[in-house]
């Protein structure tokens, strides 16, 4: 028999496999069972509709709502899972249709109860686009007549750099004596140094 012709099964041996399937699982062992080959059987499934999480169908309604509700009072899809006895993709897929899904974002702790609270410092990329930033940034970079002030290089792509820092001296941000033009790559340098005596 050439590769490209397909044999034809009678829809009674085709829900005979499903049926297999569904029973066992294991879509291999079903294979097996029938002699035909997994891309064949994996079309057959595909084409009934029956998912991978396929057990999901004979839970109740009740069993249902009861995993969305403990899902929705903050427990995991596995500890839903454990706690209804059902298979956590099945799980998922209930609140999913269920439109209870929530994102790491909204399980995650917010300000002062976050591990990575910090105060409520500002973060200085929200300042970056600043006119008063542009401003003194240009100021520095005129005033050293674009070059780097550690290698001497003219031009390229220079950085201005806060000699007192931007997050322990906030009312030294914009005051051009606390600023000194750097290239990239000696910018990179002198904070790969800062941090290094920051951990000794």
């Amino acid at each position: 028999m050439s590769k490209n012709k397909r044999v034809r099964y009678g829809e009674d041996f085709k829900l005979k496999v499903l049926a297999a399937y569904i029973k066992h699982e294991q879509l291999s062992k079903v294979t097996e069972m029938f002699g035909i080959s997994m891309c064949t059987a994996w079309r057959w499934v595909n084409k009934a509709g029956i998912s991978r999480g396929h057990k999901s169908r004979y839970y109740s309604s009740k069993t249902k709502e009861r995993a969305v509700e403990l899902y929705k009072s903050g427990l995991s899809t596995r500890e839903v899972a454990k706690e209804v006895g059902a298979d956590w993709g099945a799980i998922a897929t209930w609140i999913r249709k269920a439109g209870a899904t929530r994102t790491r974002r909204d399980a995650a702790p917010h300000g002062e109860k976050n591990h990575m609270w910090k105060g409520g410092k500002i973060r200085q990329s929200k300042h970056l686009d600043s006119a008063e930033y542009r401003e003194w940034r240009g100021n520095i970079f005129k005033r050293d007549k674009w070059t780097c002030q550690q290698c001497y290089d003219v031009g390229g792509i220079l950085n201005a750099h806060h000699i007192l820092g931007w997050t322990k001296y906030p009312s030294m941000r914009f005051v051009e004596k606390n600023g000194i033009t750097l290239c990239k790559k000696c910018h990179v340098e002198l904070h790969g140094l800062i941090k290094r005596s920051k951990a000794i």
